[in-house]
């Protein structure tokens, strides 16, 4: 149950939806897009036992031009056992974009964070996104990426974090076994102490946005919560939300 949701500065929530027993925020942006200059702030607070899915309305452009690069930050505070998914939808730079985003997430004991995200730029921007998660006060997770390294390539990121030492063994081996089998795309994947990262290239947006569609609705079928001596205790899945199909893949069709 959603206890409380908190939002200060330029984005604020006018109401949240009910997805399948979580809160569903969409954000969007007013505009074009991002251009130089631009400075967006972003804090969240989950209330312990707290189910939030925060994703975007469209795509968010970079627009080069400007001697002042745009920057964003975003944090949340994620209370005990709750459950946070920051799903974001493709971020697209033009040529001579400069943009530096990073997102900070500071879990409480039991807490779990899923992030997914994709992003394309041409070579002669400037794209940096960083992500941070911290577990009880501790920095589990630093991930920085140059997108623009990537060109002509798109790429993507799933961060899985807040698990049990068993957990990540077993969701590092679902997702690698996925992985192993596209067909559009490559991908690695990688057990951290407390979380498993996923890295996504493709030719286009289109086969990263299905991959990590296809890896978040496996996550969300598998109850990896369960105490491994098997006892009947409370099974809580990983994602928020019940498994469904792409609507990626859908448009596609």
């Amino acid at each position: 149950m959603l206890r409380r949701v908190r939002y200060d500065g330029v984005m604020r929530c006018s109401r949240a939806f009910d997805h399948a027993g979580a809160a569903l925020v969409m954000t969007s942006q007013l505009g074009p897009g991002v251009v130089h200059g631009d400075r967006l702030e972003l804090h969240g607070a989950l209330d312990d036992d707290a189910r939030l899915i925060v994703t975007g309305q469209a795509a968010t452009r970079i627009l080069g031009g400007g001697a002042r690069p745009a920057s964003s930050y975003a944090r949340w505070d994620v209370g005990s056992r709750a459950r946070l998914e920051l799903r974001g939808e493709p971020l697209v730079a033009s040529a001579g974009g400069h943009y530096e985003a990073t997102q900070h997430v500071a879990l409480a004991r039991g807490a779990r964070v899923l992030i997914s995200d994709a992003a394309r730029a041409p070579a002669d921007s400037e794209i940096r996104l960083r992500t941070i998660v911290e577990i009880d006060g501790i920095e589990s997770l630093y991930d920085a990426v140059d997108v623009q390294c990537a060109a002509p390539a798109a790429l993507g990121t799933l961060a899985l974090f807040g698990l049990q030492e068993h957990d990540v063994t077993r969701a590092t081996a679902l997702l690698d076994e996925l992985c192993a089998g596209l067909r559009d795309a490559q991908a690695g994947v990688g057990g951290c102490p407390r979380g498993v990262l996923v890295r996504i290239l493709a030719g286009s947006l289109w086969p990263v946005q299905a991959t990590l569609a296809r890896l978040r609705d496996a996550l969300a079928a598998v109850p990896l919560d369960r105490c491994p001596d098997g006892d009947e205790s409370p099974v809580i899945h990983l994602s928020n939300d019940v498994p469904s199909s792409s609507r990626y893949d859908a448009l596609k069709s």
